[in-house]
């Protein structure tokens, strides 16, 4: 067992990175959505370019 993880600690090290950024990515999608933000632009107010969208 301390073999297998001695050849293969950065390969685990890359997968629990990459799984903890796609669990902050769900968490502040799901975050928004409670806060009726979304992604495609139907709140402006929780838009970053709320401003400068052609709608008006």
């Amino acid at each position: 067992m301390f073999e297998w993880l001695s050849q293969n600690w950065l390969t685990l090290v890359v997968i629990a990175a990459v799984g903890l950024m796609a669990f902050f990515a769900v968490r502040q999608l799901v975050k928004d959505r409670k806060k009726g933000c979304s992604s495609c632009g139907n709140d402006c107010s929780c838009c970053p370019m709320h401003g400068s969208c052609g709608k008006k």
